[in-house]
């Protein structure tokens, strides 16, 4: 989407751009939230009841993911209304342009914080700590708020 936003600068946007502008937001309306989800609502919850030696470093792991996901949530409504403005009206002014950049530069650099956080320490740890039936019931959850049948839903943490 950066790619996008600085091809097009807040001008007019080509068949191409609008397409994928489109589709980011789509992706960013729908999909991301269910990420959040997943860990909000079925992994951080398990990971909090453990009683393990590395509880303190899993705590503070999920406060700080926790924190990123508001920073995320907030980046992304300033994002989807800079979007939908540049959809609508086709165009941006100078200051929205700079604006969206900005924006999207700290998004991107949130998620890159976020990803390095989940993939370690937090998802390699969660999948040695918790019990196998813990991992099914998360696969589970992600499965139904996603519509998936969770039989076919495989799940890694």
């Amino acid at each position: 989407m950066i790619v996008v936003t600085e091809q097009a600068q807040g001008r007019e946007l080509n068949q191409d751009q609008r397409k994928a502008l489109e589709s980011a937001l789509r992706y960013f309306q729908h999909s991301a939230p269910k990420h959040t989800l997943d860990e909000e609502e079925s992994l951080f919850p398990r990971l909090r009841k453990a009683e393990v030696e590395q509880r303190a470093e899993i705590l503070a792991t999920i406060d700080l993911l926790h924190t990123e996901h508001l920073q995320i949530e907030a980046a992304h409504d300033e994002i989807d209304a800079l979007l939908i403005k540049w959809l609508d009206e086709n165009r941006l002014t100078e200051a929205e342009t700079a604006d969206l950049h900005d924006a999207l530069t700290k998004l991107h650099t949130t998620y890159q914080q976020h990803m390095t956080l989940e993939e370690e320490p937090l998802f390699p740890l969660a999948e040695n700590i918790l019990p196998e039936a813990d991992i099914a019931a998360i696969g589970e959850e992600m499965a139904s708020r996603r519509g998936v049948n969770p039989d076919v839903w495989k799940t890694s943490i």
